[in-house]
């Protein structure tokens, strides 16, 4: 098996579907996920109960704990509760407040490109890495006008 000429290795027992199947499949996988959860939400939410391996019971309507809990076996679940971990964990955001050397080293220590800025719970906007340099550049060519 190749992928544009470039060879495949695939695990042992690991069958090969058609693209249909596999889209279905994925399709399927995550429409459980999110039915897990989608009851548990708004102010009627229902509490779910979770039995773990050893058999201890709890019960919850956190959807991050239902997540964190649930063992999920198919690659693309994988993907959509690996995904809604890392965007619920911390968020980081800035605030009017900041300065632009704030927001710089917050996109550094964080190793994101770009950062939103919220006051009192609304977004105001984003600052990127990118529209940071373009205001440079531009604030610099604008003073050496005459060059």
């Amino acid at each position: 098996m190749s992928f544009y000429g470039i060879p495949i290795i695939l695990k042992e027992g690991t069958s090969v579907e058609s693209k249909e199947t596999a889209l279905s499949e994925n399709i399927s996988a995550i429409r459980s996920i999110s039915e897990a959860i989608k009851s548990t939400l708004g102010p009627k939410g229902l509490s779910k109960m979770l039995v773990d391996s050893i058999g201890d019971v709890s019960v919850t309507k956190d959807a991050f704990t239902i997540l964190d809990e649930i063992e999920v076996e198919h690659p693309a679940g994988k993907l959509v509760v690996h995904l809604y971990k890392i965007m619920t964990k911390n968020v980081i955001t800035a605030s009017p407040n900041f300065t632009i050397l704030d927001i710089v080293r917050e996109l550094e220590q964080y190793q994101i490109s770009a950062i939103p800025v919220v006051d009192e719970g609304k977004v105001l906007g984003v600052v990127s890495s990118d529209l940071i340099t373009q205001q440079y550049i531009l604030s610099y060519l604008q003073g050496h006008q005459n060059l």
